[in-house]
């Protein structure tokens, strides 16, 4: 009788687990398919870009911790709304699938190019780094701006 109910108890241990494995797993795609709001983004590159705009070149390792892990976020952010182009894709007219297909062709060019400033963050000498600190901050801008342009084209009904 002892060794029954153990056995029952580590069933319903083992059940218990696969279920909260379940549940954690669950909440963990939901969250990765959040839309994605130009106001993330807004907060994103300017955190990345007040991160980065006080760094001096002896911090340099710092700064590209930092500007990296932007990067991969707005990297993120391009996907999510990636996977809602192919979400909506059926319901589409071909015009609009034109429209935001050339949306995130331009996030990922701007994209690209934030992060051959990134490059240029590694590689700087000591006397051009504020000139490559300005030419980040340019590029964050111009990728926001593509962000908001995105947004609306997303924005639109299929």
């Amino acid at each position: 009788m002892f060794s029954s109910k153990l056995k029952t108890t580590r069933w319903l241990l083992l059940v218990a687990a696969a279920a909260i494995l379940l549940l954690s797993q669950s909440s963990l795609f939901a969250s990765q398919h959040e839309k994605t709001t130009y106001s993330e983004v807004k907060q994103e590159t300017a955190e990345a870009y007040n991160a980065i705009k006080d760094y001096t070149v002896e911090q340099r390792e710092d700064a590209l911790a930092v500007a990296e892990d932007k990067l991969a976020k707005l990297d993120h952010q391009i996907d999510s709304l990636e996977q809602d182009l192919n979400r909506q894709w059926d319901q589409m007219s071909e015009a609009t699938r034109q429209k935001k297909q050339e949306a995130l062709r331009t996030l990922r060019k701007k994209h690209n190019d934030v992060a051959e400033w990134i490059g240029g963050l590694k590689h700087s000498s000591a006397d051009a780094w504020e000139e490559v600190k300005r030419g980040f901050g340019d590029s964050l801008d111009r990728l926001q701006q593509a962000f908001n342009k995105a947004s609306k084209e997303f924005d639109d009904k299929p």
